[in-house]
């Protein structure tokens, strides 16, 4: 019964860290929002030939919809997800520079104790991603569609980053899509 107990304090530990995390990051999971009229954070998700797919954005403190916003794209290394991507371009550059981030999830095979463990397809490269030739181009543009219709951007001003595996599929998309 101590074993029982003590993997029950665990638990409980982790569920209250979680609730904490989401109060702090202000993270809003409601995946059929029509419009975002108000700033901070939002998981959603989009249809995709590959099925569901999930995203973060975040909109500065500052947001109206009487004025048009830029877009960042935050692409994260092989073997990362959109969380990590958080930490190359944050919350606090987009209140400074006054754009929107959008953290897309590379697709994975499977979940390790790691947890995600996406890939983008860059062409020969990498991962599952790649091996399946998932059209991650399309994704992209469906997220950009997707928050275009929820938000006031300014379509002139998409940008897009990422690192290593992310940054690779950034010049695919460069190539490939006539919207970044």
């Amino acid at each position: 019964w101590i074993l029982v107990g003590f993997l029950i304090l665990i638990l409980l530990v982790g569920l209250v860290r979680v609730a904490k995390y989401r109060r702090a990051n202000q993270i809003n999971e409601t995946p059929n929002i029509e419009k975002i009229t108000s700033p901070g954070s939002y998981s959603l998700t989009v249809e995709t030939s590959e099925g569901s797919r999930p995203y973060d954005i975040y909109v500065p403190s500052s947001y109206t919809n009487s004025n048009k916003y830029p877009v960042v794209f935050v692409f994260h290394g092989g073997a990362g997800d959109k969380n990590k991507a958080k930490s190359y371009i944050t919350s606090s550059d987009s209140e400074k520079g006054n754009f929107i981030l959008v953290y897309p999830e590379g697709l994975d095979e499977f979940k390790t104790i790691k947890g995600i463990q996406g890939t983008w397809n860059a062409g020969t490269c990498c991962g599952i991603s790649s091996a399946k030739n998932v059209n991650d181009v399309e994704y992209s543009e469906k997220i950009l569609s997707e928050i275009s219709k929820k938000l006031s951007i300014d379509q002139e001003r998409i940008y897009a980053t990422g690192i290593s595996n992310g940054g690779m599929f950034v010049y695919k998309l460069a190539c490939d899509s006539s919207r970044f």
